[in-house]
């Protein structure tokens, strides 16, 4: 496994991090193909689909480096790649320099496919860290993710590549979505990805029905069911050296077990980060990737205009949530107020 001491560029949080309110990032979301969202994969409760409406036109991915530099002009500089499948564009080496990002998310199977020859694309593209979606099929064969041999031929082939090219390595990390049938299996799970894939990192998210759209809303874990994850994630780093093995807990978990220090900056959505799905006059522009039912602005002339009173009401609301130990995301999603015990 690659050493990642000190590697605060290896993690795709990194960046994330980096925006707050008087720098504020914007996240795209942009379909890879043509002008429709598209994917290689149908996986269930999926949030990319989720933003869109029957028919409506995706940001084309041969729009955004002129967006980037647009944006960036408008003083927004920490620019974020939303997509299905990046690796189905045909410009994603472009996409990757017009945003600064240094990582790339996949489910897998252009690696697989693709091998060495996608491997060494990626490498000259400046990319240091490749995140996967875990499938560890015990724990996840209702989500109708990639297959599980794809995925563990995917972390195969990376680990083989940064055998061979030391000078150049990948760091890895798997992507592990946690629901009310798998909450009390974090470390066996967290051994599985550092056993089987050979990864550096695992990073553990909350399963949501964005919007109340497909999915399976019977496998969104309860406020009991998270705060049982935190506590196994606390074991899992107990367990591991963390210079070798980085366990990350993603924000949609909420707030229960966090200190007060790990609380601040936990979630940027709308007073640090912004989420784009259109730039056609008068488009949304919402808080975060998971709940695009919430209006915090809009496009006008090309640019993102912030409504100070719905940007107020939604962090107010957030406030509250997080207070409740939610993500602010799965308590609107959970149709529950603030509380699904």
């Amino acid at each position: 496994m690659r050493h990642i001491e000190n590697d605060a560029n290896l993690f795709s949080k990194a960046k994330l991090a980096a925006s707050n309110t008087a720098n504020p990032g914007i996240d795209f979301m942009f379909t890879p193909q043509g002008d429709t969202p598209v994917c290689n994969q149908s996986c269930n409760g999926c949030y990319y689909f989720a933003n869109y409406k029957p028919g409506e036109k995706a940001i084309s991915s041969g729009n955004i480096p002129n967006l980037a530099l647009g944006l960036a002009e408008s003083g927004y500089h920490n620019l974020f790649l939303t997509t299905s499948e990046l690796l189905l564009a045909s410009n994603w080496e472009e996409l990757l320099r017009a945003t600064g990002n240094k990582y790339v998310n996949t489910n897998g199977r252009i690696i697989v496919t693709r091998g060495e020859a996608i491997l060494d694309r990626m490498a000259n593209a400046g990319v240091e860290q490749i995140v996967i979606t875990a499938n560890i099929t015990r724990s996840h064969q209702s989500l109708n993710l990639v297959p599980q041999n794809v995925v563990e031929t995917a972390f195969r082939k990376i680990n083989s590549y940064n055998a061979s090219h030391p000078d150049n390595t990948f760091g890895t990390e798997a992507t592990v979505i946690m629901t009310a049938e798998n909450y009390d299996r974090v470390v066996e799970m967290g051994d599985y990805v550092h056993d089987v894939y050979q990864a550096n990192a695992v990073k553990f998210i909350a399963y949501m029905v964005v919007d109340g759209k497909g999915g399976l809303p019977e496998l969104m874990p309860s406020k009991l069911q998270l705060a049982m994850v935190a506590e196994q994630i606390a074991k899992l780093r107990e367990k591991f050296n963390l210079d070798e093995f980085y366990v990350q807990r993603g924000g949609s978990l909420g707030t229960q077990g966090l200190t007060s220090e790990k609380l601040e900056g936990l979630c940027p959505a709308g007073d640090a980060l912004r989420s784009v799905k259109s730039f056609a006059e008068g488009a949304e522009v919402t808080p975060c990737i998971y709940i695009p039912q919430v209006r915090i602005g809009q496009i006008e002339g090309g640019k993102v205009v912030i409504d100070a009173g719905k940007l107020g009401e939604f962090t107010d609301f957030k406030t509250r949530a997080l207070d409740e130990g939610l993500c602010p995301a799965f308590a609107i999603n959970s149709r529950s107020s603030y509380v699904n015990s």
